[in-house]
């Protein structure tokens, strides 16, 4: 194995065990003990991806799931569950940013 496929095995493994990455396992666990919410919550995030991925005026289509998923964001859990995969989200974020910052690539000059 090369010392860059060694490091990034380090890496994901140290973000494994990060806290806010086992948060987030144990309330996917949670969710999966009751499998009608969970059904809710994937399709309360599939809706916020499919909308962050398209060009309608994210804050009104935002604001239109919000009132639709409005009663699913009261349940304890799935609040937990949500902000704790958005922060898995800005940690790997920030990994792919500083990789992205520190290891550039000169862009073809016109």
């Amino acid at each position: 194995m090369d010392e860059i496929t060694e490091r990034v095995y380090a890496l994901t493994e140290a973000m494994k065990e990060n806290r806010d990455y086992q948060r987030y396992l144990f309330l996917e666990a949670e969710l999966q003990k009751n499998r009608e919410l969970k059904k809710q919550v994937d399709e309360f995030r599939l809706r916020n991806y499919y909308l962050q991925e398209s060009d309608v005026d994210l804050y009104e289509a935002v604001d239109e799931v919000d009132r639709e998923f409005q009663e699913l964001q009261k349940i304890p859990v799935v609040n937990a569950y949500l902000d704790a995969e958005l922060s898995v989200c800005k940690m790997i974020q920030r990994v792919l940013e500083t990789i992205s910052q520190e290891v550039q690539i000169a862009e073809p000059e016109i």
